[in-house]
């Protein structure tokens, strides 16, 4: 069943998660932030081809169910097309908590947020503090 996204499906998760009060905290400012923010134009270029309200949480907001994700099929050419970086970059493919890619890149450390914000706070607050997005991306990125 549908639901607007608000406090209370915060304070739902805080729960589920056993996050720390920090970060539902900072999952309320975020909601607040969200509220305040305009929706990316499509005359942006960036965002024309993209229906942003499809990602409005006070739309009818339902996290999608896990079975849901699992009945998605793709062929293995699809899922290669998917996974394959476009340069020389390196691609990091996660779903559900479980990495699909062959290995993790060297430095980088990969884990929920909940077990991240307890085992070093800090650092996860920097980085989630760091800014210079513009309104459009805080729009989404508060999400």
């Amino acid at each position: 069943m549908s639901q607007a996204f608000n406090t209370a499906t915060i304070d739902q998760l805080a729960r589920r998660f056993k996050e720390p009060a920090w970060v539902t905290e900072l999952r309320r400012a975020a909601l607040t932030k969200h509220a305040a923010l305009p929706w990316p134009h499509k005359s942006d270029d960036v965002w024309r081809r993209t229906d942003v309200s499809l990602l409005d949480p006070m739309r009818d907001f339902a996290p999608v169910p896990t079975e849901l994700l699992h009945a998605v099929s793709l062929s293995e050419s699809a899922y290669a097309d998917l996974i394959t970086p476009l340069g020389g970059e390196q691609l990091l493919v996660r779903v559900n908590g479980t990495c699909l890619t062959e290995e993790v890149p060297r430095g980088l450390v990969v884990e929920d947020l909940t077990e991240a914000a307890q085992r070093q706070p800090e650092a996860i607050q920097r980085a989630i503090a760091a800014d210079g997005l513009t309104d459009a991306e805080q729009k989404l990125s508060t999400l």
